[in-house]
Parts: C-alpha cells; sequence; structure tokens
C-alpha cells in the first residue's frame, strides 16, 4: 500500500488493474493449460500402472498381480474411476481364483468371491450391463469350484444362480457369444453338479443349455464359441460315462470333442486346440477302463484296449506340444500291450 501511496489515485488503480489481470491471466492459464496437463499426465500414470497390473495376471504371475491391484486401489482410490475400481476388483478376483489353483484352494476362493462382490457395487446392471454379465460368470465359476472342493449342493446352487444373472443380461439376439458362454457355463454347473449326486435329471438340463447355447451361434461367425459348446457336451458325456455306458457315453464324448476339432484349428485357436486333445486323450484312457463283454469277448478286447491307449498317447503328445501340460498326462506315457489284463473302473480313478 506504501507503494502505491507514492502514485496518483488513477496511476494506483491502473496497476492494480494491471496485476489483478496478471493474476487472472496466470490462474486461467494454470487452470486451463496446466492443471490439465497434470491430470492428464497423473491419469495416464494410473492407467500404466493398471496396465501392468493386467499384465502380470494375463501371464499368470496371480499372486504378484493380486498385490499390485490392491495397492493400486489403495494409493489412487481418490483418483480412480468407477469403472477403474471395477475392473480392478474384478481382476483381482481373478488373481485369487488363479491361485486357488496352486495354493490354499478354498482361502482364495473365498477371496476371490469378495473380490467379486466388490466389483459388483460398481458394475451395475443398468450402467454396464456387460461387465455386470461378465462379473457374475466369474463368481459363478469361482462358486462352482467351491462347490467342487466342498461336495456342497448350497455352492452348486449359488453357481447357478450366478450364470442366470449373468443371463439376464445377455440375450441372444443381441449378444449371441455371451450369451452362449454363460447357457454353456450353466450347463457344466448343472454337469458337476450330477458329478456330485448321481443325478440325471441334472444331466438333461446340462444338455438342455447346450442346444440352448448353440441355438444362438452361427458357426461360422463364432467358431470358438461354438467348438467350446461342443467340448462341453462332450465332457458331460464323459461324466455320464463315469457312472452309466461308459463305452457308448466316451464314444459320443469322442464324437463331440472332433466335431470341435474341424472348428478350433491349431493355427488359429491353439491352446483350446490343446485342451480338446487332452480331453481325447481322457476319453480314450476311459475306454480302456471298460470291461469286456464277455469271456469270449476278453482276446478282442484287449486289442481295442491296446489301440485305445495308443489313441491316448498320441492324443496327449499332441496336447503337450501345443502347451497343455496335466500331471495326469505324465503318467499317460505307458503302453499297454494287447496282452495285458483288462483295467478295472474305480470311482477313486474316475475322478480324477
Amino acid at each position: 500500500m506504501k507503494f502505491l501511496g507514492r502514485f496518483p489515485i488513477p496511476m494506483s488503480i491502473l496497476i492494480i488493474a494491471c496485476l489483478a489481470v496478471s493474476l487472472w491471466t496466470v490462474t486461467h492459464y494454470f487452470e486451463n493449460t496446466i492443471r490439465p496437463l497434470q491430470e492428464q499426465a497423473r491419469r495416464a500414470h494410473i492407467e500404466g500402472e493398471i496396465k501392468a497390473a493386467d499384465s502380470l495376471l494375463k501371464r499368470k504371475r496371480y499372486d504378484t498381480a493380486a498385490q499390485e491391484y490392491r495397492f493400486i486401489l489403495d494409493a489412487y482410490d481418490n483418483e480412480l474411476l468407477k469403472q477403474d475400481k471395477g475392473h480392478l476388483h474384478d481382476a483381482m478376483g481373478l488373481s485369487h481364483f488363479g491361485l486357488s489353483t496352486r495354493q490354499d484352494q478354498e482361502k482364495n476362493l473365498k477371496l476371490a468371491i469378495e473380490d467379486f462382490q466388490e466389483a459388483l457395487t460398481y458394475r451395475t446392471s443398468d450402467v454396464s450391463p456387460e461387465l455386470y454379465g461378465t462379473t457374475w460368470k466369474h463368481l459363478g465359476r469361482v462358486y462352482e469350484n467351491l462347490a467342487i472342493h466342498r461336495k456342497s449342493e448350497d455352492d452348486f446352487a449359488t453357481a447357478i444362480d450366478a450364470y442366470q444373472k449373468a443371463l439376464s443380461v445377455q440375450q441372444g439376439d443381441t449378444n449371441p457369444e455371451g450369451y452362449a458362454t454363460a447357457k454353456a457355463m450353466l450347463g457344466g454347473a448343472y454337469r458337476e453338479l450330477y458329478v456330485h449326486s448321481e443325478d440325471k435329471q441334472h444331466t438333461a438340463l446340462a444338455f438342455q443349455h447346450y442346444e440352448e447355447a448353440l441355438g444362438v451361434l452361427n458357426r461360422e461367425e463364432y467358431p470358438e464359441g461354438f467348438g467350446l459348446v461342443l467340448v462341453e457336451i462332450g465332457r458331460t458325456y464323459v461324466a455320464l460315462a463315469k457312472y452309466s455306458r461308459p463305452t457308448g457315453n466316451s464314444e459320443k464324448a469322442l464324437k463331440e470333442y472332433k466335431k470341435a476339432l474341424r472348428l478350433l484349428k491349431s493355427e488359429k485357436f491353439p491352446s483350446q486346440y490343446a485342451r480338446v486333445h487332452k480331453y481325447i486323450a481322457d476319453a480314450y484312457v476311459m475306454l480302456t477302463q471298460t470291461k469286456p463283454r464277455n469271456r469270449r469277448d476278453e482276446a478282442e478286447h484287449a486289442q481295442r484296449v491296446y489301440r485305445w491307449q495308443r489313441k491316448a498317447n498320441e492324443a496327449y503328445k499332441v496336447a503337450q506340444n501345443f502347451g497343455f501340460s496335466d500331471e495326469t498326462m505324465v503318467n499317460a506315457t505307458k503302453k499297454t500291450s494287447p496282452r495285458s489284463s483288462t483295467m478295472t473302473t474305480d470311482k477313486a480313478d474316475d475322478k480324477k
């Protein structure tokens, strides 16, 4: 003020006006140029952190991925968008689900359930119906695995309910692939419930859902989706073979798997191609565990067992060559002699 007192009043007013204009200009420039650039840089940094965590999940580094997702949620909580939080909780659930296949199964499955339920608070059916349906499918998979682990019909019922919630927002005419995936997963849950209960009404429901899934898919437009439903049908025949008509149902499974391979070409879908060969090998192994029809059939059946074992080994090798690894494959390299005694079916072995 003393400084301004040295000048006439009009000059002082002019100086104050100039200072005000300068301050406004600086503030305007900061708010409209500098701050947006800072926010963009910050947003890019957060998105980079999320992508890095997603990369860990994609590479199956589940433990590290889960830790990274938690760090992002804690470190940037106030800066994250709703869609970010939905994605992070869903991805953290997938990380714990992946971990459940390696260690502390029940603990990690329960953590995954918590993560997916939290994701659903951000992925609502009215705002993000597709993501809402996706997370419900993830929840269904977790509850299905928990049901198998705990042998719990209540968990199976919860899994089925989760798949049905996914179907509530995925219609066959607008999203055929999403609808078919949910239908196939629902059928798979009924298949596993049959394995648990041996109640054939569950396989009847499974086949019904598979047919409805195939009904909305064009095999030329959706070869992977169509092929994977055929695979699920094959797996359901294998489940039936464990308890009834092992030869007939195993052969039906092989027929479905071979139809699936016409769609799941190795050059386009290598991982699925490998997985189907693993299932083909499993079906042939199941055939080797069947009994001869009668005493006169023993020699001929021994020859069949030898051929089936050879085909199983060939299929396992294809699966391994395309990157599929499984402990059951390691023990499948033993060749069965055509004169060897017929293996008997054992329920404990069937459930491996």
